[in-house]
């Protein structure tokens, strides 16, 4: 858009170059400012039937995922993706809340998705992992804590 701005425009390289730096700016900016990470699993949770969203890659995207999970384990399903779901909830739920509780690892935006989190579910307890298996494991992965 911007080179067709240019030949039509009758702009100068150096014109080109500079909105060029603008535009890549702003999306960065933006980039800092929405979480990735959370939109792309929303539009997972939404976007799929229960039992076929990816869990694992929920796991991996951490807690940006918290709320889409909450949001897909309110959503009718069969008791086994039910038990997953829970699980990779409170999983990450508990690695969020240990993180949170760390003056090293605090964030603003954590502690805004923690406190949503507890309000739509409350406090977590420690449960055992549900069985089967998840693409060839036994359980997901634990966090890598710093």
């Amino acid at each position: 858009m911007l080179i067709a701005w240019r030949i039509l425009g009758g702009k100068s390289a150096r014109w080109l170059v500079n909105a060029n730096a603008l535009a890549a700016g702003l999306v960065l900016s933006m980039c800092t400012v929405v979480d990735l990470g959370a939109a792309a699993a929303a539009y997972n949770v939404q976007a799929k039937r229960p039992e076929a969203v990816d869990l694992a890659y929920l796991w991996l995207i951490g807690d940006g995922a918290l709320l889409p999970i909450i949001a897909l384990e309110r959503r009718p399903m069969d008791a086994a993706t039910r038990g997953r779901v829970r699980h990779v909830r409170r999983a990450l739920q508990a690695d969020l809340a240990w993180r949170q509780a760390r003056w090293g690892t605090w964030t603003l935006r954590g502690a805004r998705r923690l406190a949503a989190v507890r309000q739509q579910v409350g406090e977590i307890t420690a449960q055992p992992a549900p069985s089967g298996s998840w693409y060839g494991y036994r359980s997901l992965p634990k966090p890598v804590r710093p």
